[in-house]
C-alpha cells in the first residue's frame, strides 16, 4: 500500500469581509473532493480561533497519485477561479505520517 499523502494549506484573504464568499467556495469544492475522489480520503476546512481572514485545510489522499487527480479536477479548476481575486496569500505544506514507521 502507498504512504497516504497529507496536505496542509492556509489561506490569507484580502479582509474578512471576503469569509463568507471563500467558505461557500470552498465547502462546495470540499464536499465535491470526498464524493467524486474516490483518492481523497478526508478533507478538512478549518477556521482559527484567533484570525477572521484566515482558512486552514488538513487533507489525504491515499496516495501522491490521488493528489495529482485532485489538483487536475474540474471542481478545483473552478473553486481557484472563483476566488483567486479573494486570496491574499495562499501556503501549501506536504507531510507523511509516522504512525506506521516503527
Amino acid at each position: 500500500m502507498a504512504e497516504q499523502y497529507i496536505i496542509t494549506v492556509e489561506f490569507q484573504l484580502h479582509s474578512k469581509e471576503m469569509m463568507n464568499s471563500f467558505l461557500q467556495h470552498m465547502n462546495k469544492n470540499a464536499a465535491k473532493s470526498l464524493r467524486l475522489e474516490s483518492g481523497c480520503l478526508r478533507f478538512d476546512v478549518l477556521i482559527p480561533r484567533d484570525s477572521s481572514k484566515t482558512i486552514f485545510l488538513y487533507e489525504i489522499y491515499e496516495s501522491k497519485e490521488a493528489f495529482k487527480h485532485h489538483l487536475n479536477s474540474e471542481h478545483l479548476k473552478i473553486f481557484n477561479s472563483s476566488v483567486k481575486n479573494l486570496v491574499a496569500l495562499k501556503t501549501v505544506q506536504q507531510f507523511f505520517s509516522t504512525k506506521d514507521s516503527t
